[in-house]
């Protein structure tokens, strides 16, 4: 049972045909401590498995705050997210998906921040990860010379250029940020889409480079590892994005969003072509992005020699059968 008056973080968790994992994610989740102060949101997103029964089961009989919201068909992890935001009722919000693990001091550290900094609404983190099939956790080592408070516009040019992570599982929200952004309905990699709206949005970020609050496991059924049906879309909303936060095509962090989506649209592309033999509907979505790259990208990464990237989208536009090779002989990673 939930009490509003106590609650602080809300935890959301899209589940989706996960009954493999999410047994695990619960065990972690057990292990978190301030009981009385979080809440597990887990959102359904239909996936027709025993994964909600298993959360039901395992958590009616603990003091584990926590909610199922069912949607009546499948409408994905963006819209899953929204739903999630609907019903989470904590001031704070960490997102989790379900096939990965808490570390078992997540909400622990959560707090800890919390508390530190009462009128932040934004913060870092770092995480561990590793493949399925492999012994140990590795650990991310992002910028080391951020400090705990930094400005936004600091912190999102070193996201741009590889230096930080834009995943959500590393990030602390105020729910507050939520109130003007929400994910868009059917997107790839929202995560990435989303984190530069928010950081653009606000002046600065709290960051914590070494505390680690996440386990990210890479499984076979992640959506990097198999074809979304919205992957055809990704170049379009890379373009939304760049139009709603660089319109003008010349203020400041517009050349690292351009190196930044162009390393985006090539690990995408890279991924499309390791994880399927279906030949012909990787031609027709690298058609379909090829088409929509601004030739203004294009301009730009060569302005700032960023040669390889001009390659790639060049080979992209004119002969992309032949990215396959390149990737294979790790020409362009």
């Amino acid at each position: 049972m939930v009490e509003n008056n106590k609650i602080e973080l809300s935890i959301i968790v899209p589940v989706y045909k996960v009954e493999s994992y999410i047994g695990n994610f619960l065990v972690f989740l057990l292990h978190q401590g301030y009981r009385d102060q979080f809440e597990a949101v887990f959102v359904d997103d239909c996936g027709y498995d025993n994964s909600i029964n298993i959360i039901e089961t395992s958590l009616s009989s603990t003091n584990i705050n926590f909610k199922v919201v069912k949607h009546c068909e499948n409408l994905g992890v963006s819209a899953a997210r929204n739903s999630g935001l609907d019903n989470a009722i904590g001031d704070y919000i960490y997102w989790a998906d379900s096939d990965d693990l808490l570390e078992p001091d997540t909400v622990e550290k959560l707090f800890s921040v919390i508390r530190k900094y009462p009128s932040q609404k934004l913060f870092s983190f770092n995480a561990r990860h590793k493949n399925i099939g492999d012994r140990d956790l590795k650990e991310w080592f992002w910028q080391d010379g951020l400090k705990e408070k930094v400005s936004s516009t600091y912190f999102l040019q070193q996201m741009y250029n590889g230096k930080v992570g834009a995943y959500l599982w590393l990030y602390l929200f105020h729910k507050d940020i939520f109130r003007s952004i929400r994910f868009d309905n059917g997107s790839v990699w929202e995560d990435a889409i989303i984190i530069p709206k928010i950081l653009s949005a606000q002046r600065e970020i709290v960051c914590f480079n070494d505390t680690f609050i996440y386990q990210y496991l890479l499984r076979p059924q992640s959506i990097t590892q198999s074809l979304h049906p919205q992957m055809d879309n990704v170049v379009f909303a890379l373009n939304q994005l760049e139009n709603r936060l660089y319109p003008k095509k010349n203020e400041e962090l517009y050349n690292d969003f351009v190196y930044y989506r162009t390393r985006l649209t090539m690990t995408l592309s890279r991924e499309c072509f390791m994880r399927t033999n279906n030949f012909g509907r990787l031609m027709k979505i690298h058609k379909k992005w090829s088409k929509s790259i601004p030739m203004v990208n294009i301009n730009t990464l060569w302005n700032i020699r960023k040669k390889r990237s001009v390659f790639f989208l060049m080979t992209m536009k004119h002969i992309p059968s032949f990215l396959y090779l390149l990737y294979k002989v790790k020409f362009l990673k």
